[in-house]
């Protein structure tokens, strides 16, 4: 009989149809555990902000009523803030919130968009890299020197850094 020979539609048995399904079912797995992480830390992003509000609020109210402070309230906050951003922008980018001049944009034609699109992801991913490259180096710094927070609670710093480090990745 005549030899069998595959077409360039057939890799490995399978067609090239099927093995990019596969491909894109296993892109969407990943962006899916992926989004499912970011979301996680959406909503304990938000639980934060909740109870950092509340501190703030008993930091007011016990200044105003009893003349006393709780100290080191603007230190915590400002941990938090860092942190919950570098989560944030994280989810922004996943959920395609980041903020984008609508008005203009609607009215490229889709190959503009395409294009402007990729452009923006490059200079996110270009920021997002220097801020974890920046968050890194920080990080390992205060780390080697063991360097502790100026105020009265004199927190190691490695803590709140890699914290803002893990979201910025």
């Amino acid at each position: 009989g005549m030899p069998v020979t595959r077409h360039a539609s057939w890799h490995c048995g399978r067609s090239v149809e099927s093995v990019k399904y596969e491909q894109a079912e296993q892109m969407k797995a990943k962006k899916s555990l992926i989004g499912s992480i970011s979301g996680a830390f959406a909503i304990l992003s938000g639980y934060a902000f909740i109870g950092l509000s509340l501190l703030i609020v008993t930091e007011v109210v016990a200044r105003k009523l009893f003349g006393r402070s709780l100290q080191s309230v603007d230190e915590i906050s400002g941990y938090v803030v860092a942190v919950i951003s570098s989560f944030a922008f994280a989810y922004a980018l996943i959920m395609n919130a980041h903020t984008r001049i609508d008005i203009f944009y609607g009215k490229f034609s889709n190959r503009a968009r395409q294009l402007l699109d990729v452009l923006a992801y490059m200079v996110i991913a270009g920021i997002a890299g220097f801020m974890t490259w920046t968050a890194w180096t920080v990080l390992s710094v205060s780390w080697k020197f063991g360097t502790v927070s100026i105020g009265i609670l004199s927190i190691p710093l490695w803590i709140p850094q890699s914290l803002w480090f893990i979201g910025s990745v």
